[in-house]
């Protein structure tokens, strides 16, 4: 009964050692020199510096204008200009422009109409006024910041 218990017990210790030599990569030592890596890189520094960039979704598609004109960012889709439709509700998915026409795209504002259509509940409401402000630069990319609709500020990514 001993010499069981001391096979199973060596046995045991063997499973152990190499379960712990498997959880260190090999020739691994700690140092008290330390080395600084990358944590932050140049944009210059990277092959698609300066390219333009384009991204679509199932109405627009646009690629940022030389003139710097703001585009806007919606649930997922970036650098859009002029849609046609937009999501008011990221998470939902149960709120929506649809139809947009717009009547200007400025520098400092966009404004057009638009058909609103929620599914919950099941509504259509047309000719709502629609506009974009307060352009920032995010993530590279001037972009409009703000959206109202019929003067009621939205926020689709907060929904």
């Amino acid at each position: 009964m001993i010499s069981v218990s001391r096979t199973a017990a060596a046995g045991l210790v063997a499973v152990a050692a190499v379960s712990l030599a498997a959880c260190h990569p090999p020739h691994e030592v700690d140092s008290e020199q330390k080395i600084d890596t990358a944590t932050s890189q140049k944009a210059e520094s990277l092959a698609s510096y300066g390219a333009t960039t384009s991204a679509s979704n199932a109405t627009a598609t646009s690629t940022a204008m030389a003139d710097e004109t703001p585009t806007i960012a919606n649930c997922g889709a970036v650098e859009l200009e002029r849609p046609t439709e937009m999501t008011l509700d990221c998470q939902g998915q149960d709120d929506f422009l649809r139809n947009i026409t717009w009547d200007s795209w400025e520098a400092d504002m966009a404004t057009g109409t638009g058909t609103r259509v929620t599914e919950n509940p099941d509504a259509q409401q047309p000719e709502v006024a629609i506009s974009l402000s307060n352009p920032q630069v995010v993530n590279g990319v001037l972009a409009y910041t703000d959206i109202t609709v019929d003067g009621t500020a939205i926020y689709p990514e907060g929904n």
